[in-house]
């Protein structure tokens, strides 16, 4: 058989003729075990090989890949960062290098964000994007990237990448994406055009409308903002994307003093909320958003800007 055949060669011949080729037949038989579901036999393997030549850094990258496949990240992580990236090879069996050392850079990655350390995790990420530049695994190494970043808060750090993003993947997605990022440095005049983009892509992108109503209010336009809003609200948009076009718009109406306006947002916004409470001045109106802007707060996300902003 294929398995005892490897065996002979790894034993007899490949480990007195060449450590190559007895630290490439090892890695190919301790394949066949993995495939076979011998986890256990395959890591005594491994680990056994790299305790007789503890130099040999592919050998510790495959048993921190079966690290990584068992998510054992700690396990993994203390294998990986022990790993010269540019010693990922092995003259005895094709190996696409730098396939090889993205993957590395890509689970580095993965461990560190598992474990906490996001700021290493970026930078692990940014060594596997060099990488794959002009590679078809580019957009995603990029979307990946661009993630973490945004759940850690750093949209405006994320700026090149989502441009870039932007580039490979004209999405209304990754254009109000690029928008938003403009947006967190507070550069308007360059968040308009990427959301214009995105609704030239998808005119039914309602996120993007949204996001360009608060860059036409934050530059005082407030009648641009109301034709994208009023747009909104006269069409089938989520309940959500309704209720944040009337904040919107109630941020606008009560900026001008417009009453009549404001009650109409405000009794959608209570309707919506299933909140009942009677108000028949802009100062009760007033009073209303002041008692209720904890919760508004909470509940919807553009709200929360607003008032943060303010």
């Amino acid at each position: 058989s294929q398995e005892e055949h490897l065996k002979k060669t790894i034993v007899d011949e490949c480990k007195k003729a060449d450590e190559n080729w007895y630290v490439g037949a090892s890695l190919k038989y301790s394949q066949i075990l993995l495939k076979r579901g011998e986890i256990e036999r395959a890591k005594r393997l491994l680990l056994g090989l790299e305790e007789e030549l503890p130099k040999w850094d592919i050998i510790k990258f495959s048993l921190a890949e079966m690290d990584f496949k068992t998510r054992d990240y700690s396990g993994a992580l203390n294998r990986y960062i022990a790993i010269r990236p540019e010693r990922l090879t092995l003259v005895t069996i094709p190996l696409d290098e730098e396939d090889t050392r993205c993957r590395y850079y890509l689970h580095l990655a993965e461990c560190y964000k598992r474990l906490g350390y996001h700021g290493l995790a970026k930078g692990a990420y940014i060594d596997a994007y060099e990488l794959v530049k002009g590679q078809p695994s580019e957009k995603e190494v990029l979307t990946t990237l661009i993630g973490l970043l945004i759940k850690e808060g750093r949209l405006g750090e994320a700026l090149p990448y989502i441009e870039e993003l932007s580039r490979l993947d004209p999405t209304a997605r990754s254009y109000t994406l690029l928008g938003l990022a403009h947006m967190d440095k507070e550069d308007w005049d360059q968040a308009a055009p990427a959301l214009e983009a995105a609704l030239s892509l998808d005119p039914h992108y309602h996120p993007a409308r949204l996001w360009l109503a608060e860059v036409n209010i934050r530059l005082q336009r407030f009648k641009e903002a109301q034709e994208m809003l009023g747009i909104i609200t006269a069409n089938g948009a989520l309940p959500n994307n309704k209720l944040t076009a009337h904040l919107m718009l109630a941020f606008i109406h009560a900026s001008e003093l417009k009453l009549d306006e404001l009650i109409v947002d405000t009794d959608f916004i209570l309707k919506h909320l299933d909140i009942s409470v009677s108000v028949n001045s802009l100062e009760g109106l007033s009073n209303f958003y002041i008692d209720h802007a904890r919760y508004l707060t909470k509940y919807d996300a553009y709200w929360a800007r607003m008032i943060g902003k303010k």
